[in-house]
């Protein structure tokens, strides 16, 4: 994700590197998105995105602090 501001690595399949992006979907965007993927040797796949929600808003935060 070209714009993302936060990722975090999540609980996923065994074999697999399960990550969640949060960002704009595009330059000009207002509301941020949640895309979580999974990464299996040279395969990703993407199984969830939708619009941010309460559970990765945390993302937006800087380190050690708030916005």
């Amino acid at each position: 994700m070209a714009n993302a501001v936060g990722t975090q690595e999540v609980d996923g399949r065994p074999g697999e590197t399960t990550c969640v992006y949060v960002g704009l979907p595009h330059a000009q965007a207002l509301r941020y998105i949640e895309v979580i993927l999974a990464k299996r040797k040279n395969d990703i796949i993407i199984f969830h995105a939708m619009e941010l929600t309460d559970l990765y808003r945390h993302l937006l935060e800087p380190e050690g602090g708030s916005l």
